[in-house]
This record gives structure tokens, C-alpha cells and sequence, in this order.
């Protein structure tokens, strides 16, 4: 078989023989575990995130090299090909989500190389016995599951962020204001360029507020029906708006499984916004909310949450400055 053709069917028969029912299996012992809040035993683990791709590239190179050492390079690269088939199937079939795709990705790939460099390093080790040995494809198989299960025995933290923006917009104070307190229908032309709606978040559409005062509360509408309730805590005309966030409608299409907000690994607690006058027409605008994240991957997880958080806060103060300034 020529050289790449055996590259691509060895990736791809991991990637599907072994990846993708490894993802079946975490999702599977994904329930709440032995009380816990929050299920600890699945998908949103280092078990599945950092040890599976290991696996992966472990047994992409190992089953490569059975008739000796693969190059180096070989062994970095295969795994890809193994990960890049995983990925691609489950977003075909819809078992992950593309935002939980787009975080996983990178990870795979670094993840798969690191495997498949461990599985290189064996085979040079074991090149005077030929091949990985089954001990070594063996323990590359099962690590995950052994991680797994040690992983299932903690209860995941609850560890919140504060993300927060600020925007100096052209316009007084009076003006903003107004765009803040309630924002009428945003057309998509308003909206800029965003990495967040790119990867599958819903874009916003309105927010609209039913009283002007503490204990008023604005509906925050996005697409694909996801509504939010903000019940205002903290309200002073031309400085601060502050509001508690509850997800009143979230449908199971709006967004993927493991982000969904007011679930067990991801919930937005709160937000607030601050204005400044810098002078008549110039006004700062100062946008933050925090978060609650809980995973067992939460150091690697809440990179991801703040750029995300990050971003669809810098289109709300895109919307807002464009408005507030075309009105000036």
C-alpha cells in the first residue's frame, strides 16, 4: 500500500474503532456520580479532553509500526489524522457541538502528537524485539479509562470569573445611556465580525426592560430562542445598571449540551454596566459579568469561557457605540 494511503486508513480506523466510542463511553458515565452536583466521570474531563488523544496518537503510531520504528515525524503527524477523523465524524453526525469542537480541537492535536512521540519513543526502545509490544498498546488503550475512573472520585470545583470590557464611545452620557437600559432590535448588519458567533454562539437580538428602576427586568433575546431574565439589583440614571441573570428559555438547538447556561458546567451569574464621563461627548463604558465554570478542567475550560465571555461583550458595546454615536 503506498505510504499515505496506509497513513490515512491507519488515522482513520482509530479514529473511528477507538476515539469516537471512547467519546460514547465518557458521555455515557457523564451522570451525576455518587451525588455529586456535577458529573465528573464524563466528557468535560482531563480523562476524556488530554487522555483520549494521548491514546489515540499512542495506537495510530503503534499500530503503524508493528513491523518496526515509524519516523519521527511520521509519529507526530499520524495522530492528527486519527483526531482530525474523530472530530470530523462527531460534527457530522451532530454527537458534539461546534463550540465543543472548537475548544477540543486544538487540544487533540496537541494531545495525539504527544501520544504518538510516547508510542516512538517505546518502539525505538523495543526496536530490537519489533513493534509496540501489546503490553504498550495495551496500557495506551486503558489509560483513559484508569484516569477516568480516579478523576470520577473528585467533585469538580465551582470557580467563577470576572470578564470584563471597557469602550470609550462619542457621545454624551444621556445618550448612551439610553442604549444601555434597553437595546431595540439589533439588525445582523450591526453586528461585527466575532470569533464567538462564528464557532455556534446565538447572536443577540433584543434586550427590552420593563421597568426603569430596581426590581425592573429586562428580557434579553438571542437567537435560535435562547431568552434571558435579568432582574435589575442596581439602578442610578446615567452611571449604573446592574441586573442578576437567570436563563429563562435555553432549547436544546441553541447551544451544545456541556455549555449550556444554567447547567452543571457553565452558568452567567450576573452583569453590570458603568458610565463614566470623560467630558460632554465622550463617554466610558464599562461592561462586565461574571461567570461560574465547573469542570475538573477548569484552568484549560476557563481560558475558553473568558474569550468567549470577552467577545460577545465586545459586540454589545460595538452595537452600543455605533448607535449612541449616529445619534450625537
Amino acid at each position: 500500500m503506498h505510504p499515505m494511503l496506509r497513513l490515512l486508513a491507519i488515522g482513520a480506523g482509530v479514529g473511528l474503532a477507538y476515539t469516537l466510542p471512547m467519546r460514547l463511553l465518557f458521555a455515557w458515565a457523564g451522570e451525576a456520580h455518587n451525588g455529586a452536583t456535577v458529573g465528573v466521570a464524563g466528557v468535560m474531563t482531563t480523562a476524556f479532553l488530554f487522555g483520549v488523544p494521548a491514546a489515540t496518537g499512542a495506537l495510530s503510531v503503534g499500530w503503524d509500526g508493528q513491523a518496526g520504528p515509524v519516523p519521527l515525524r511520521r509519529a507526530l503527524l499520524l495522530p492528527w489524522v486519527a483526531c482530525a477523523t474523530a472530530v470530523l465524524v462527531a460534527m457530522l453526525t451532530l454527537i458534539e457541538g461546534s463550540i465543543c469542537l472548537a475548544m477540543a480541537a486544538p487540544v487533540f492535536l496537541l494531545m495525539g502528537s504527544l501520544g504518538g512521540w510516547a508510542m516512538w519513543w517505546t518502539q525505538r526502545r523495543r526496536a530490537n524485539r519489533g513493534g509496540a509490544g501489546v503490553a504498550s498498546l495495551s496500557i495506551a488503550a486503558l489509560l483513559p479509562l484508569v484516569w477516568g475512573g480516579a478523576e470520577a472520585q473528585l467533585t469538580a470545583p465551582a470557580d467563577t470569573w470576572q470578564v470584563t470590557n471597557v469602550q470609550v464611545i462619542a457621545a454624551p452620557v444621556a445618550v448612551v445611556w439610553e442604549q444601555v437600559a434597553s437595546v431595540r432590535k439589533i439588525e445582523p448588519s450591526e453586528l461585527p465580525p466575532s470569533f464567538a458567533h462564528w464557532i455556534g454562539l446565538p447572536r443577540p437580538i433584543e434586550a427590552t426592560l420593563s421597568a426603569p428602576a430596581k426590581g425592573g427586568v429586562r428580557m434579553a433575546s438571542f437567537e435560535r430562542g435562547l431568552v434571558f431574565r435579568e432582574e435589575v439589583t442596581d439602578w442610578q440614571p446615567g452611571k449604573t445598571i446592574a441586573f442578576g441573570i437567570r436563563a429563562e428559555q435555553a432549547p436544546a438547538e441553541a447551544l451544545d449540551e456541556h455549555v449550556v447556561v444554567g447547567g452543571r458546567y457553565f452558568d452567567v451569574l450576573d452583569g453590570r454596566y458603568t458610565l463614566r464621563a470623560i467630558d460632554p461627548q465622550h463617554t466610558e463604558v464599562t461592561l462586565s459579568s461574571t461567570h461560574r465554570l465547573s469542570t475538573t478542567l477548569n484552568g484549560y475550560a476557563g481560558l475558553w469561557t473568558r474569550a468567549i465571555m470577552w467577545d460577545l461583550q465586545r459586540v454589545i458595546l460595538h452595537v452600543v457605540a455605533k448607535r449612541s454615536e449616529s445619534r450625537s
